[in-house]
């Protein structure tokens, strides 16, 4: 399985402090060195956005500009014909030449591109799951859904069995939300809230020992957004997927955008 996928970083970005507000810790390691490992797919992409936003910042405004900052031809692994190779891949699939000036918020060729460099980077077709891409796309600058708190979720507080608080009740709103039974809002993790929430950690391939940190916190405002509309759907309805547990942070449940359950 490709080091990209292994670390749900669809570009390979390699790691540095301000990805962490995308939830990237150090991941796996290649030639270039230490690349970042993101909770999700889609804060992946959100974080390969955002690195050309801060290149765009800087006056890289074409691909071959960014490509020689992003995999330089002399970098560790690489060379002048892979360097080539690659920025003729990412200006294929957008359509445009190396030298044309484009936005990665450009709806039109935004996504091209970061679909082309998880493409390039895992030598697969489809690398991760559908809505992935949109997902994280979406999120623009920060790493949140519109509409939901995930942007501080590592500074909620992390949630147990025993706990009272509102801060529960939410949680409790988020699980009902993904279609699960946590009982009555009453802010109390009891014993039906923490099995509630087991349940949904293992389907989502989350740790599922009952407790609420970021990263379950995170699954549970994405697949409440995805069913409220404030992710949209794929077009056309219902799409499933088939994801290796070990490779997303999210199980068929969250990835069957468009299902009801």
């Amino acid at each position: 399985m490709a080091i990209s996928v292994r670390n749900n970083n669809p570009g390979a970005l390699m790691y540095a402090p301000w990805e962490k507000a995308y939830g990237a810790v150090p991941g796996g390691k290649n030639v270039a060195g230490t690349l970042a490992r993101f909770p999700t797919p889609a804060q992946g992409y959100a974080a390969a956005a955002q690195w050309h936003r801060r290149a765009e910042a800087k006056g890289m405004v074409t691909l071959r500009q960014r490509m020689r900052v992003y995999a330089p031809p002399d970098g560790a692994g690489n060379s002048q014909a892979s360097f080539n190779a690659y920025v003729k891949r990412l200006a294929d699939a957008m359509g445009i030449t190396p030298d044309t000036p484009f936005s990665i918020d450009d709806p039109n060729l935004g996504p091209k591109l970061l679909l082309a460099h998880a493409q390039f980077e895992s030598g697969l077709q489809d690398p991760f799951p559908a809505g992935a891409l949109e997902a994280g796309y979406k999120m623009g600058p920060s790493a949140a859904p519109a509409g939901a708190p995930v942007a501080d979720a590592g500074r909620q507080p992390t949630l147990r069995r025993g706990d009272y608080s509102n801060d529960v009740r939410d949680w409790q709103g988020t699980l009902a939300a993904n279609d699960f039974s946590p009982g009555i809002g009453d802010g109390k993790f009891g014993r039906m809230t923490a099995a509630q929430t087991k349940a949904f950690q293992k389907q989502n391939w989350l740790t599922p020992d009952s407790v609420v940190g970021p990263q379950t916190r995170f699954a549970g405002n994405l697949g409440r957004d995805i069913r409220q509309g404030a992710i949209a759907q794929p077009a056309g309805g219902t799409q499933t997927v088939e994801v290796s547990p070990e490779a997303f942070g999210f199980g068929p449940r969250l990835l069957c955008l468009g299902c009801r359950w």
